[in-house]
């Protein structure tokens, strides 16, 4: 089987993790990178040994490209999907999706036009206390549920917030946690 080729969008820290996590995959490849800073997507491509581009029409018609995983700031998930999309190639987006529900169902409604799934990252999912809690809700052990509530403490230090500019901001991080 053909491993499926993974361009990552945004060379910050995530996306290391991003990497790190195609690596370990049997059916996926990482073979490329894009940032806008040249030196940032350069210094990433050489650490992962991938092409890399600061040009993004090079970046998205790489030919081994099937999909892109999206680790820019929250608010630009929008704009780079759809360019992702229209390009034909599957879309991987770090949460959150978007940071408002217009705008992050127009990204899920240019997918499905498109005829290329959207995936978002949310890897709590995979723990193994909420794997059991699914199971239980599929089962029907818990009942018939018509209402869930969850709140949830996110802590983010001053140090987070200083980490990015675009950090905290209505635009682009939709206030912060």
């Amino acid at each position: 089987m053909k491993k499926m080729g993974i361009g990552i969008a945004g060379c910050g820290v995530i996306a290391d993790i991003h990497a790190q996590a195609i690596g370990a995959s049997r059916n996926l490849e990482l073979v490329s990178c894009f940032d806008r800073n040249e030196r940032k997507s350069k210094a990433f491509g050489d650490k992962y040994q991938i092409a890399c581009h600061s040009d993004w029409e090079q970046f998205i018609y790489h030919p081994e490209i099937d999909m892109v995983s999206i680790c820019t700031p929250s608010g630009t998930h929008f704009d780079i999907g759809m360019m992702v999309a229209r390009a034909g190639k599957h879309v991987i987006v770090e949460k959150p999706i978007e940071v408002t529900l217009a705008r992050a169902n127009r990204l899920i409604a240019i997918c499905r036009a498109e005829g290329v799934h959207l995936a978002v990252i949310f890897q709590s999912r995979f723990m193994p206390q909420i794997q059991l809690l699914h199971e239980q809700l599929e089962a029907g052990i818990l009942g018939r549920i018509f209402m869930g509530d969850a709140y949830v403490k996110w802590y983010r230090s001053q140090e987070y917030y200083d980490s990015g500019d675009w950090r905290g901001t209505i635009k682009l991080d939709g206030g912060g946690a």
